[in-house]
């Protein structure tokens, strides 16, 4: 990992509302993440990276203390948000496609299509 980052995220291009998204400055740096609102067409596959998982369960008790849902629920991604109110740094890695599998849907959408491009 890069100096002075403290994490990343891997991310596709996608403005759907089920991801959750992310959005960099001019030099790459996350400066904001959403959960179920596109924010940019920046979308997060749901693989996250930190380089101090002491820092992760820090920020996510954070954020369950202050009761930030998305949807009556918490999220993973976040996560990311309370940290970079903190100063830590994120990078993105942007991969060409993405095959969710997440719900019967992602699924039987993958498996019409997969492999046919």
């Amino acid at each position: 990992m890069a100096h002075g980052i403290d994490g990343g995220l891997v991310t596709f291009e996608s403005t759907h509302p089920k991801w959750s998204f992310t959005r960099i400055d001019d030099n790459g740096i996350v400066q904001e993440v959403a959960e179920k609102k596109p924010i940019s067409n920046i979308a997060t596959v749901g693989i996250y990276f930190w380089r101090k998982g002491s820092d992760y369960v820090k920020y996510a008790n954070q954020m369950i203390a202050r009761n930030i849902r998305t949807n009556g629920e918490f999220y993973v991604c976040p996560v990311f948000n309370q940290a970079i109110e903190d100063h830590k740094r994120f990078r993105i890695k942007n991969i060409e496609r993405m095959w969710g599998l997440g719900t019967p849907e992602d699924l039987d959408t993958f498996l019409k299509n997969f492999g046919k491009d």
